[in-house]
């Protein structure tokens, strides 16, 4: 059975084994990533559009084409490590465990008596394990060898399995450490959210790869391309997958459309273990915005909603050029005249660029009469909305703060904000830097317990900086930073706020740069 098992073989040959990440069901997918060249196949059930009967049938269709199925189950529950081991797997691997005694559990409910309690009696396992002459082992066969053959992958992807890594590691039965990047960051307050990582992430990973050699177990991680296994690999683990199926069609196609169109393509740094990650759509009950500012200015406000005694929050940030001018109109809310119950629906992560076209001239046909409409019925009579000179954030919080809301208003540039309170009477004020992780969330729990323990109605973020020139005198590497800051960056604070604020009731958010 040993000899059928190619990953536990190019392990032990000290060579790195390198494979692929399976979302999608089909045999003959399955098929097709084996013949590319990989030692193992991953078929994900956790995150993965892959059902029972799915799982069962990739298992079946890598074996036979003599590369190691592994199975990622959802959760250490007894009955979903038998379904995987059961249908031929040759090894499982298991997210988001905490402790040395979770490890213990995992390894019981792998391994059949005396070192587990795993039943016995699948007529299925034995056929994953065919050696190259044809050979099939019997149930007692497999019986006998399962226990040193499969393979327990425990994932540490969380602050507390990164504490206990060193007594997870020595855990007898567990065989390889592997991490999941991407919740480490999260769990760790160090998320990927441009691609790169944070320090001490990269010293997070590097800690895990040690505990793993230490213990004598071998390392692995999930990395986005060929080109990042590579470099994991020298540095010293073991397992490494190169990719995932639908992260490898998405830029195949989008670089053949673009070839198509006559647009060089170019490599996106991975957001997200899947590609780069959708962002969030325009909440519900902004009606309206348009924005002519040249500068970079970042600011939030908004309005009381039905009978609860809550604030609207707003940041604003200076890049060292002042204010710019710049108009909005807001329609959110009861207070406003709007009707909303908002809620940020994340985008499709798979959604192709051809289908983000078509949707972005949708969304504009839609929105351009709505902007239209509430101008005239927000900005007519005796309104009137100031924006010479004034800059986005600030014109709104004024606006808003005349008609009763109470503004909390963020600024980097103390001189600037300090300018702007004199005009904004009801108001609460907060120094910070929003591309920063640990202000934003110090601006989180001060607008919190100043809002009575509640969340804010609305957030406006408007994060950005300039670079006046014209377009074809702009280099690439120009329009990629201002990319960073004006959308990324102010989609990091707005997720941040999101996340905390918005379970519960939904949050409208509005971004603009």
């Amino acid at each position: 059975m040993q000899a059928a098992n190619t990953l536990q073989k190019t392990l032990r040959s000290g060579k790195p084994a390198f494979g692929a990440w399976q979302m999608l069901p089909g045999t003959n997918l399955s098929r097709t990533l084996c013949r590319a060249g990989a030692s193992w196949i991953l078929v994900d059930c956790e995150h993965g559009q892959i059902s029972d009967d799915s799982m069962h049938e990739s298992v079946t269709a890598i074996a036979a084409c003599a590369v190691s199925p592994i199975v990622r189950i959802p959760a250490a529950e007894s009955w979903m490590i038998k379904r995987a081991l059961d249908a031929g797997a040759h090894g499982i691997m298991c997210p988001l465990l905490q402790t040395a005694a979770d490890a213990e559990g995992l390894v019981k409910n792998s391994k059949f008596p005396p070192l587990g309690k795993r039943g016995y009696g699948s007529p299925f396992s034995m056929g994953s394990f065919a050696t190259g002459d044809s050979v099939v082992p019997t149930q007692v066969d497999y019986l006998r060898q399962a226990n040193d053959t499969l393979l327990t992958i425990i994932q540490i992807e969380t602050k507390e399995a990164l504490e206990n890594v060193d007594a997870i590691a020595a855990v007898p039965g567990v065989d390889v450490l592997f991490v999941g990047p991407f919740d480490l960051g999260n769990n760790i307050g160090h998320p990927i959210l441009t691609g790169e990582q944070d320090p001490e992430l990269k010293d997070a990973i590097e800690k895990i790869r040690i505990a793993a050699k230490k213990a004598g177990k071998w390392s692995g991680i999930y990395c986005s391309s060929g080109a990042q296994a590579k470099l994991y690999a020298d540095q010293g683990f073991n397992m490494a997958n190169v990719t995932n199926d639908v992260m490898a069609l998405g830029a195949h196609f989008g670089a053949q459309y673009a070839e198509a169109n006559g647009v060089p393509g170019t490599q996106e740094k991975a957001t997200g273990p899947y590609g780069r990650v959708g962002g969030r759509s325009a909440a519900a009950g902004i009606n309206s915005c348009r924005s002519t500012t040249s500068g970079a200015t970042i600011a939030a406000c908004g309005a009381p909603m039905r009978a609860r005694r809550r604030r609207a929050v707003g940041t604003r940030q200076y890049c060292g050029s002042g204010l710019h001018r710049s108009h909005c109109g807001c329609v959110c809310g009861t207070h406003c005249g709007g009707d909303r119950e908002g809620y940020s629906a994340p985008a499709s992560s798979n959604e192709s660029s051809a289908d983000r076209k078509i949707n972005i001239w949708t969304a504009l046909a839609l929105l351009v009469p709505l902007v239209i409409m509430g101008l005239f019925s927000w900005f007519s009579g005796t309104n009137k909305f100031p924006v010479a000179g004034r800059g986005m954030g600030k014109g709104l919080a004024i606006l808003l703060s005349g008609k009763g809301a109470n503004v909390v208003i963020v600024a980097r540039n103390q001189k600037k904000l300090d300018e702007a309170l004199v005009e904004i009477k009801r108001f609460h004020a907060i120094s910070a830097d929003v591309t920063s992780a640990e202000a934003n969330n110090r601006i989180i729990d001060e607008v919190t317990a100043w809002n009575s323990n509640t969340p804010p109605d609305i957030v406006w973020a408007n994060a950005g900086a300039s670079s006046p020139q014209l377009f074809l005198d702009a280099s690439v590497d120009t329009l990629r930073a201002q990319m960073d800051v004006n959308y990324w960056a102010a989609t990091a604070d707005m997720e941040g706020k999101v996340a905390k604020w918005g379970r519960e009731h939904g949050l409208p958010v509005h971004g603009a740069s």
